[in-house]
């Protein structure tokens, strides 16, 4: 199998790492643009040793380093520790953006069923493709949400009020400590999850800072999107809603030849969280591989069970 390139592992971390924290972006976060700068450098250290861990098992994933490390008791419940974490976030983020939509249309239980029939549908055809075949599929995805939310911001501009992000220091420092150890771990630790998609990543010298570069580029996509919703929503109310970017985007004062641009916002949720989905699964498969010395990959009683939960 092919190597992956570095524009499809850009690609699938900031994706990632957006996942499902687009969907309470805002909530409870004041000062969220200082939480995510603070939270960022906070993480650095774990982050550190995940790439100093890629750097010495190159070609490795993180469970058969486990697995190596360890004996086969030790290693297996550690893998299985791990899987749990994942099956709890495909969990959260399933029921999340379910929620949102929810919400937003005010869904009976068959739409609801029927929605998540076509995910889980949709979802096991991607899975069955090879890993080049998602990054390729997932540049794809990159490329239209992140012109989508380029597009978003500049037609924004005008209804931003950049006092909104004042003061630039906090207050009080309670409001930022209360968010940091979310931060911490949604998005800035959570892209460790991708360690056994970076090991697949081409050999070259942008692999011994794969880590750094992700996190660098998830929190200025963060920022970006914090700053338009604190902007146009004010940093009190936007603390106080359930889809922050969402009512921010609907907002916006636009033509009247374009309907519902809050939809967009809706779309790149579904890229975002399908995208983190996705990968989330292949980990797990490759866990259970892990464990029970296989070599076949079966998706499909992974989403089951998610999808299920």
């Amino acid at each position: 199998m092919s190597k992956i390139k570095l524009r499809h592992i850009v690609s699938i971390g900031i994706l990632f790492s957006l996942g499902n924290l687009i969907l309470i972006m805002g909530i409870n976060k004041e000062y969220i643009i200082q939480s995510v700068l603070i939270s960022f450098v906070c993480s650095s250290s774990v982050i550190y040793f995940y790439q100093k861990l890629l750097n010495k098992y190159p070609n490795m994933s993180l469970f058969s380093i486990i697995k190596t490390k360890y004996n086969n008791l030790i290693g297996n419940i550690i893998i299985i520790i791990y899987s749990i974490f994942l099956l709890i976030n495909g969990v959260q983020i399933i029921y999340s953006f379910l929620d949102f939509i929810t919400s937003i249309n005010q869904l009976d239980y068959e739409s609801k069923t029927f929605i998540m029939f076509l995910n889980f549908l949709l979802l096991v055809y991607i899975l069955n493709n090879s890993l080049n075949n998602l990054s390729r599929f997932t540049q794809i995805i990159f490329v239209l949400s992140s012109t989508m939310i380029f597009l978003l911001f500049v037609m924004g501009l005008k209804d931003i009020n950049f006092t909104n992000l004042l003061p630039a220091m906090p207050n009080d420092f309670k409001d930022v400590f209360s968010s940091i150890s979310v931060l911490i771990v949604y998005p800035f630790l959570e892209i460790t999850l991708l360690f056994n998609v970076f090991s697949k990543m081409e050999n070259t010298r942008s692999k011994k800072y794969v880590f750094y570069i992700i996190n660098i580029l998830s929190m200025l996509f963060i920022i970006w999107m914090c700053i338009e919703v604190i902007g146009i929503l004010g940093s009190d109310y936007s603390c106080y809603l359930n889809y922050p970017y969402y009512v921010a985007i609907s907002c916006i004062n636009v033509s009247k030849i374009v309907i519902r641009i809050e939809s967009l916002s809706f779309i790149i949720y579904y890229f975002c969280c399908f995208v983190k989905l996705v990968f989330i699964v292949y980990n797990l498969v490759i866990a259970f591989n892990t464990i029970t010395n296989s070599r076949r990959k079966h998706y499909q009683p992974f989403l089951l069970i998610m999808h299920i939960l």
